[in-house]
This record gives C-alpha cells, sequence and structure tokens, in this order.
C-alpha cells in the first residue's frame, strides 16, 4: 500500500510540475505582452512608424517619380510640425541631441560634396534624422519619426495618414547563452569533427529505429550542386564571413550587404565582417549563416550568401529595421527563382484589430513572392501554438501567408521513438509547415576573432537547415520555376511524414527530408526492407514492411488467426527509390543521389503527395485571393520522376497514374493519406494586395487583426 501511495504522490507531483510550466510560460507572455503595452501607452517621446498613402493606387512604376515627390513633401510638413512644436517633448535633451546631429550632417553632406565623396548610406534619407522614409510597397509608404505624444495626435489627423504605432522588438528564436558555453566548456579553437554532425545527418536519411538499425549513420547526404547559383539572403544581428566556413569563395559570393540602424540602411566598408557589437546577441547571425551555408557544417555550402546586419539593442532587434531590410532585398537583392530569405525571428501579435504595422508587414512579403523569392521563418521558443484563436495571439512572419515556416524537433534524446519528438520550447500548430532539428552543431568567430565551436537551440536554426535545402533542390534542378507554393509541394513530396512523436499524425507531422531517405552502414549495405527493389531485407512471413522501410510484426484479431498472414504482401507500400551513387567514410563530402525531373518547367514529383496544413472549407477575403482553388494538393501523379544512378549505366523510372492513397494495412492499424474533397491546403498564392486585411495560414473567415506585442531577440 506505501508503494501504491508512493507512486500516486510522484504522478502528482510530476502533474503539479507541469501545470506550474505552463503557467509559468504564460506568465512570461504575459508579461511580455504587458511591458509593451505599457511602453506604447506611455506618454514619453519615442520613436514612431507613420503609415501613410502615397497615392499610387494603381501601383505603377511609371508614377515613383511622382511618389518620391509627394513623399518629401509629407516629410518637410511633419518636421516642420516638430520643430514648431519643441514646447510638447519632454526629454528636450534627446530633442537637442538629434537637431545638433541634423547640423553635422549638413556638414558632412556638403564636405562630401566638394570632395566627391560617396555617403555611407545607401539611400538619400533626407536632411534631418527626426523624419525620414523607410519603405514603399505600393501605394503604402512607412516614415520613422521622433514625435511627442502631443504631436502624434496632431499628424493623425494630418490627410494620408493611417496610423501611427510606437516602433517595436522582435527576437530572434533561439535558446541559448554562448557566454555560458564557452564557460564551459573552454574552447579556444575550432573543434573538427570527423563525421557529419546530427542536424545534417538527420536531414539525409529516413526515420531511425534502434531496433531495426544497429549502427547509426552520420554522413550527410547532399546534392553534390550543394546550393551553387542560387542567392541565400540573411536578415540578423550580424555577420562574420572571415571564418574558414566560408572560405570558397572561388566558387560563390560571401558577402555583408549593407548594416541597417533605426531604418536606415548604411554601406559596409569590409564585405567579410559586419557583426554586431551588442553582447547579447550571441552571435546570432554567425550562428544561422554556418548552419544554411557553411562548408563543413551548413547544409548548402555553394550557395551564395548576402548578410544583411540588423542593429541590435541590447537582444533586441527593431521592427523598423526589419521593414528597412525587406524594403532592401526587394529593390535590390531578388533573382528570379534563384532567391531563398531566411528570417530566423518573430514575435507574438494580438488579433484584437488590425493595424497598418502587420499589413505593410505582409505587403513587404507578397511582393518578395511576386518577384519569385521564397520566404523561410522560425516558428519561435514559446512552446504555444503559433496561430491561437483561444489566446487570440499570432506568431509573425511565421504565421504570415506565403511564408514556409519552420518548428523544431529534437535529437539527442537517444535513438528510440522519441528521437523526432517535437521539442518542448518549439511553437507548433497549424502555421507551422514543417520541423527541423532544433539542436545543432556550429563553427564561428568571436569579436577577438576566435574560432570557436558551440552547440546551440531554437528554432532560429531549425529555419536555416530548411533555407539550406530549399538551396540545394533549386541548384539540383536549375530549369525548374520554384514558387513558394511548388517548393512547399516538393518539400511536402519528400519529407517524412507523421513520424513526430508526440504530435497528431496527418499534414502538420512533416519532418525535412532532402530526397535520400535509404539509411547505410558498414560496406554500402541497404539496411530497410523495400518491397519495389530488389536486393534489400525481405520481410518474415509474420511481418510486414512499412511506409517508413522497418519489418513489423502483423498484429491479427483473435477471429482472424486462421487467416493467411501472406496477404500482408500486397500491402501498396511505396519507398522513395533514390539510388545511391557514392557510399564513404568521409563525411560530408559525400553525394549519394540525383534528382532529376522529366519537365524543365515544372515541380519534380512524387506520387504520393499529401496535402499541406491549413484546411478550409470557406474561402477567406484577404489580401491573396482564390486561395481554394489554387492551392489544393491532389494525389493524382501525372509527371513522371526518373531517378538516376552515375554508379550503374541504365536508369530507373518509375510512372504512376493512379492516385495512391498509402494504405499500410496491418490488419487492426491502418495508415491513411488522403485529400477531401473541400479540403484546401496551405495557401501559397503570389495575387498582389487588393484589400486592407491580414492573410495568415488560419484559413478561417476570422477577420485577423494585431495590435502591438513585445518582439525582441529571443536569445
Amino acid at each position: 500500500m506505501k508503494e501504491l501511495y508512493s507512486r500516486i504522490y510522484t504522478l502528482l507531483s510530476i502533474i503539479i510540475l507541469w501545470i506550474k510550466w505552463v503557467y509559468a510560460k504564460d506568465d512570461a507572455n504575459d508579461y511580455e505582452l504587458e511591458r509593451q503595452n505599457k511602453y506604447e501607452l506611455s506618454e514619453d517621446d519615442k520613436y514612431y512608424m507613420i503609415f501613410m498613402d502615397n497615392g499610387n493606387s494603381d501601383n505603377k512604376k511609371e508614377k515613383r517619380q511622382e511618389v518620391d515627390g509627394f513623399i518629401n513633401l509629407m516629410v518637410n510638413e511633419i518636421h516642420s510640425l516638430i520643430i514648431e512644436n519643441k514646447d510638447t517633448y519632454r526629454d528636450i535633451e534627446k530633442f537637442e541631441e538629434i537637431k545638433e546631429e541634423d547640423e553635422d550632417e549638413k556638414k558632412r553632406k556638403k564636405k562630401r560634396k566638394e570632395e566627391g565623396e560617396e555617403s555611407h548610406y545607401a539611400m538619400d534619407y533626407g536632411d534631418t534624422n527626426f523624419v525620414y522614409p523607410i519603405s514603399t510597397v505600393g501605394n503604402s509608404t512607412v516614415l520613422y519619426a521622433y514625435l511627442s505624444h502631443d504631436l502624434v495626435e496632431k499628424i493623425k489627423k494630418m490627410k494620408g495618414i493611417n496610423e501611427i504605432t510606437p516602433n517595436r522588438f522582435v527576437k530572434l528564436t533561439a535558446n541559448y547563452n554562448i557566454n555560458e558555453i564557452i564557460e564551459e566548456t573552454q574552447w579556444k579553437e575550432v573543434g573538427i569533427k570527423e563525421n557529419a554532425p546530427l542536424h545534417l545527418s538527420l536531414i539525409s536519411q529516413g526515420k531511425y529505429s534502434k531496433e531495426n538499425i544497429g549502427h547509426y549513420d552520420t554522413t550527410y547526404y547532399y546534392p553534390k550542386t550543394a546550393g551553387k547559383d542560387i542567392d541565400m539572403i540573411f536578415l540578423d544581428s550580424g555577420f562574420n564571413f572571415k571564418h574558414p566556413e566560408f572560405n570558397n569563395t572561388d566558387e560563390r559570393i560571401v558577402k555583408c550587404v549593407v548594416k541597417i540602424s533605426n531604418g536606415k540602411v548604411e554601406t559596409v566598408s569590409d564585405e567579410r565582417f559586419c557583426g554586431t557589437t551588442d553582447r547579447y546577441s550571441d552571435y546570432h547571425g554567425e550562428m544561422i549563416s554556418d548552419i544554411a551555408a557553411g562548408i563543413e557544417k551548413g547544409v548548402a555550402s555553394k550557395a551564395n550568401i548576402y548578410g544583411i546586419a540588423l542593429k541590435v539593442w541590447f537582444g533586441d532587434i527593431k521592427e523598423v529595421d526589419i521593414f528597412a531590410g525587406l524594403q532592401y532585398i526587394i529593390d535590390h537583392l531578388i533573382r528570379e527563382y534563384k532567391t531563398v530569405i531566411n528570417l530566423s525571428f518573430g514575435s507574438f501579435y494580438a488579433m484584437a484589430e488590425e493595424t497598418e504595422a502587420i499589413l505593410h508587414y505582409q505587403k513587404l512579403i507578397n511582393e518578395i513572392i511576386e518577384k519569385k523569392g521564397i520566404v523561410v521563418a522560425a516558428s519561435g521558443n514559446n512552446g504555444l501554438s503559433a496561430y491561437d484563436e483561444v489566446s487570440g495571439n499570432a506568431f509573425y512572419p511565421c504565421s504570415f501567408d506565403q511564408v514556409i515556416c519552420v518548428g523544431g524537433v529534437n535529437g539527442v534524446n537517444g535513438f528510440n521513438k522519441d528521437t523526432y519528438e517535437r521539442a518542448m520550447e518549439s511553437n507548433y500548430g497549424e502555421s507551422v509547415n514543417i520541423y527541423a532539428p532544433y539542436e545543432v552543431n556550429v563553427l564561428y568567430q568571436n569579436s577577438k576573432g576566435m574560432n570557436l565551436e558551440a552547440y546551440p537551440e531554437g528554432t532560429s536554426f531549425s529555419s536555416p537547415i530548411v533555407s539550406g535545402i530549399i538551396a540545394t533542390l533549386m541548384s539540383e534542378n536549375p530549369d525548374t520555376r520554384f514558387t513558394i507554393k511548388t517548393m512547399m509541394d516538393y518539400l511536402t513530396e519528400l519529407g517524412q511524414k507523421s513520424i513526430i512523436y508526440g504530435m497528431v499524425s496527418g499534414p502538420g507531422n512533416l519532418f525535412v527530408n532532402n530526397g535520400k531517405q535509404r539509411i547505410y552502414y558498414q560496406e554500402n549495405t541497404y539496411i530497410r526492407c523495400d518491397p519495389l527493389i530488389e536486393k534489400t531485407i525481405q520481410c518474415p512471413e509474420n511481418q510486414f514492411c512499412t511506409d517508413e522501410g522497418f519489418c513489423e510484426e502483423i498484429k491479427l484479431e483473435e477471429n482472424d488467426l486462421n487467416s493467411n498472414p501472406g496477404n500482408s504482401t500486397l500491402i501498396e507500400s511505396i519507398i522513395p527509390e533514390i539510388t545511391s551513387t557514392t557510399t564513404t567514410n568521409e563525411p560530408p563530402k559525400t553525394t549519394t543521389y540525383s534528382i532529376k525531373s522529366t519537365s524543365n518547367a515544372t515541380t519534380p514529383t512524387k506520387t504520393n503527395t499529401t496535402s499541406m496544413k491549413k484546411t478550409s472549407t470557406t474561402t477567406k477575403k484577404t489580401t491573396t485571393t482564390s486561395k481554394k482553388a489554387s492551392t489544393k494538393i491532389t494525389t493524382t501523379a501525372t509527371t513522371t520522376l526518373t531517378k538516376k544512378s552515375t554508379t550503374k549505366k541504365t536508369t530507373t523510372t518509375k510512372k504512376t497514374t493512379t492516385t495512391k492513397k498509402t494504405t499500410t494495412t496491418k490488419k487492426t492499424t491502418t495508415k491513411k493519406t488522403t485529400t477531401k474533397k473541400t479540403t484546401t491546403t496551405k495557401k501559397f498564392t503570389t495575387k498582389k494586395t487588393t484589400t486592407k486585411k491580414i492573410t495568415t495560414k488560419k484559413s478561417t473567415t476570422k477577420k485577423v487583426s494585431t495590435t502591438t506585442i513585445s518582439m525582441s531577440l529571443e536569445l
């Protein structure tokens, strides 16, 4: 009896601790909301974003000069109001400081003009730091201004002003403290690993099972093109490309492009270094760029890297700098069908009412999609739903339509069914499209020039893993014009479905894979079963081959004991056939497969397409239209997928013209992937904004709105 009481007590203690943890997380998020609300409601002088209508309703490029003239008139008018209303400012010292900066800048401009020197800014912001433009998309322009509380009310009444909101801060979505790691490990130089790190090996093989596989394959297999001629753009805290991880500049471009502070885009003096001086940033930008495209630790080691460094303020980045960064990308960096943009930051917003900030945010994203770029974002590390109708909060940019949102999966719990468990801190839910490793192994160089190694975690690193895979898929299929939708379709085709432990099976349960799912160990031996491929493991009579390539025992109901177990061999278990080209013990240099599409203009497609998340039977009137018709994913394959082996002279071609249900019969266990007639999937469309509603990944007719919420760098 005492033992029973002891067990009950232990169980109750665990439940109480879990409840406390849940409430603690809610309290933490409530605190962030409260902190941001206090900041916004305070009557102190502060920087604001002014959202105005610039008159370009038809969005014609030839009207740009006229629009610029109108914007300058508004800037001058607001500047005059600021000077005239000096007495409304509480912080006169700050006011005079900005005024003095303006005078100094005028002198510097005059001197540069006389000496023929160029400005250190990438564009002309006018003659004052009190108010200046930072972003224009279509008929929407954002000005950045230092205003008193009273002056805000006056400017709101001006014609063409839609909204004025205080600047916000955004979290970088990582969970680590680099100083603690260095103190604990006493690292002085780079640590070199003979085998590829787990975050790489996991994404290039199928589900690992200790019961079926004796040894884990630590090799990272990837297309040899490795992202060649694909542009990866990172908007983050700072970058240091002096590390050996980025030394292969003979075969790709690696550079800092610009740095941004208070919405102003500045040129950089050193293209190899634009690191932050903020000690709270923990080298966030340096690490995500390594995970995505570093030579040893990165997914796409031949992809071009363009870093845009955002000013970090005590671990936070400003929303105004994000807007300016996205605007710069739109104006200068996008190459059609060759650009992947990684955003490893975000914050929760309340969905109480629409704000011009979120509307403009999505317009910037939509403009990138219109220019045929692909946007990938982190889901965040709050352990909450990224789009929660109950709490009324949404995590942006993850929850924006037209964004591939990435959650995190643990990889260090030992190799059992929990290996692919969603990380406790990772946000989840309908806004999250796909999951990738949450914990990574990175190399970076600190501000003192020391080469170090670290093991950070967070969806900040899950996101660049997927970005890197996208780059490799694009480089391997150069004739395919991938859009945001077709790329997500392809990732769904290649990904491992419903293997993430603790999550409901279905479209949202998707672990990223680059197309290579066979598992090898010792002398190139393939250790999985596959009914369609010879010379693989053959399951015994009382077992069947699962979709994942494992032999599992057939479980019969009591009244079926006399039935023939051999019937299980009729199961339609089709496993992707990716033929090995080379397998060596020298990772990560091994190239193991090649996928070629027989169509030059379509996405490489398998027959077991599964529908993506966000189902709905209604059509939503938002900034992207006709989502229902444009995003349905059919399960009928019409494209022939050819897989080619370089170790053989023959080419294996599989063509399927019937609908595949991927039904695995286990007598009492059935796995199905079907498509409902009225189901719509995630809405990746590329139509321009036609209304003032926020298009989110939640496909209900509920109006998605936002008020301001804290956005700090989550390190």
